[in-house]
């Protein structure tokens, strides 16, 4: 619901404030939302972790590679110093298929 409503830094203090139990972290809609808040603080790093660790529902598959290949985009802008075109954003798919995981 805080993921629908857009307010992230809420979603965020709900994960953070969640026990240190493993299988509550590993349950797939608590990793989207990490996926979710990871990607809106700029940690891709993090979100490539969590996309590449973890097989998704196919149901979540396409937010999931919507923002896998958003947060690719966006480092690569930030890298070339303008935005993307169609063919910048083709050489990055093509340089960052999408994981299994989300496949």
């Amino acid at each position: 619901v805080l993921q629908q409503g857009g307010n992230i830094e809420r979603l965020a203090r709900f994960l953070w404030s969640l026990p240190a139990c493993e299988h509550l972290h590993k349950n797939e809609s608590v990793l989207k939302a990490k996926a979710v808040v990871a990607f809106h603080r700029g940690n891709f790093r993090e979100l490539y972790k969590l996309l590449e660790s973890h097989t998704f529902s196919q149901h979540n598959h396409p937010k999931l590679q919507q923002l896998w290949l958003k947060a690719h985009y966006i480092e690569a802008e930030k890298l070339r110093g303008r935005p993307l075109g169609a063919v910048g954003k083709y050489r990055v798919r093509r340089k960052f298929p999408l994981p299994r995981t989300i496949w």
